[in-house]
């Protein structure tokens, strides 16, 4: 069985009352985000107990991925005493090509006056990938900003006790937006979960007990922008890029199955995009990415799926957005690149020592 499926399963029997929140319920909520909340709101299915026909399971997971086991796992919510009367409220969903921003959040209600705030991660969304990529290139992005906004006026207008979660992006927004709450707000957040989701929040050493990060061994997200030191390393079924989904992490009881370090591959990933992002100047990350973002949209693509869709037909529209380049551009991308692959070669190197960085680097032509 699911690991997720089975402590749904399996701890749903008892309210919040008799076990309180725990990581896995974080994790669980910090998906459910990925939910079609349109669709549910529009069919007045405003609780999981409202799921009960196979059209509001089918309606609040096809924008999800693995679609039939999200519905299993609902389906056992639906049953349950923990998870039956949990609702949803203050859906927020933006998404803005121009300013390259993708937000969404929800916000459920746990019990009386307890409560959870989950924000998505990316969606299949340009803009919502570009906005990840401008996380390398600027102090803040729109969407922490939306998602400050949103928890501000969240705990503001229902007061109580609540926890902050999310998943990838999600679970940066989740931590931004706890560590800039004002104090009082600050105040009425119990705990804070990003579940392999990027850094670049600094947290203050007195909220560092309120916040947890989870990342799988083989994790190639969650690394980045952060401090390894507050990380903790959990266990996946998955292998490589797959292991992303926390669907796929080991339980044990209450909690993610602990491992003791990520993995090679990931110190290695890590090692080469920490030296990239540090080396390379950030007029250069800059016009690396809106390069590559504009020549996403030379077909006037919104999504990844629609791009996936008009290859090979659209590859003659890419190839002539690529010529028309100016010579500016290419040179700050191939500088980009140049600087990725010396990171590659360096991560290699066991003597750091500046003059032989340099060396190697000026080789690298």
């Amino acid at each position: 069985m699911n690991p997720l499926l089975e402590y749904v399963t399996n701890v749903g029997n008892k309210s919040f009352v008799q076990q309180p929140f725990t990581e896995i319920d974080a994790a669980l909520f910090a998906q459910l985000a990925y939910l079609d909340y349109d669709y549910l709101i529009q069919h007045n299915q405003l609780q999981f107990s409202d799921l009960q026909s196979d059209a509001a399971l089918k309606g609040a997971t096809n924008c999800t991925w693995s679609i039939e086991l999200h519905q299993q796992i609902l389906k056992v919510m639906r049953t349950k005493i923990r998870y039956r009367s949990v609702s949803w409220q203050t859906w927020s969903d933006f998404t803005d090509a121009k300013t390259e921003e993708q937000f969404s959040a929800i916000t459920f209600h746990l019990q009386q006056d307890d409560y959870c705030i989950s924000y998505r991660g990316t969606n299949d969304t340009l803009a919502g990938w570009k906005e990840d990529a401008n996380l390398f290139c600027m102090p803040t992005i729109p969407g922490q900003q939306r998602a400050l906004k949103y928890a501000t006026q969240q705990v503001q207008t229902h007061p109580g006790n609540y926890f902050m979660t999310g998943h990838s992006k999600g679970g940066n927004l989740a931590i931004f937006s706890f560590v800039n709450l004002a104090r009082a707000l600050q105040n009425k957040i119990a705990h804070v979960f990003n579940f392999d989701g990027p850094g670049n929040s600094l947290i203050d050493p007195q909220l560092q007990n309120r916040v947890t990060k989870i990342v799988p061994e083989t994790s190639f997200i969650g690394t980045l922008m952060e401090n390894q030191a507050i990380l903790q390393v959990v266990k996946s079924q998955a292998h490589l890029f797959w292991q992303h989904d926390v669907l796929t992490w080991q339980t044990t009881d209450l909690k993610f199955q602990r491992s003791t370090r990520l993995n090679w591959l990931s110190r290695r990933i890590r090692k080469i995009t920490t030296r990239w992002l540090t080396n390379t100047p950030e007029a250069v990350k800059t016009e690396f990415f809106n390069c590559i973002y504009r020549l996403l949209q030379a077909n006037d693509a919104k999504t990844l799926t629609e791009i996936k869709r008009s290859l090979p037909r659209a590859l003659p529209s890419y190839f002539i957005a690529l010529r028309r380049v100016d010579p500016k551009t290419r040179r700050q991308v191939w500088l980009g690149i140049h600087e990725l692959l010396s990171a590659i070669v360096l991560s290699f190197v066991i003597n750091d020592k500046p003059a032989v960085r340099s060396r190697i680097s000026k080789q690298i032509i």
